[in-house]
């Protein structure tokens, strides 16, 4: 635990939509930028435009994503989901 930076904002498990392909959630990191269009693996949204999170430190979350193309579409290259890749972005671990 004392090598995740702040376990109050580090994810752990987040609802995946129906394209659960593997063992794993990727997150291509995005700034405000530096969106290229990609999702990695896609949010749920079943729970009314909204997806579950659990976090390190062992509270959990029922986000709900702004734009319903972040739940919607797996590869977009529409601008309307930055600031749900941006905010998702910010709660994904990364390495020290």
């Amino acid at each position: 635990m004392s090598r995740i930076r702040s376990t109050s904002e580090t994810w752990v498990l987040i609802d995946e939509d129906k394209f659960i392909n593997d063992a794993a959630f990727g997150v291509r990191f995005t700034l405000p930028t530096s969106f290229n269009g990609n999702i990695v693996d896609t949010p749920s949204g079943r729970h009314g435009g909204s997806a579950g999170m659990s976090f390190a430190d062992g509270h959990s979350i029922v986000h709900h994503w702004r734009s319903p193309k972040t739940y919607k579409i797996h590869d977009t290259q529409d601008h309307d989901i930055v600031e749900d890749m941006v905010w998702l972005s910010s709660v994904t671990t990364e390495l020290q």
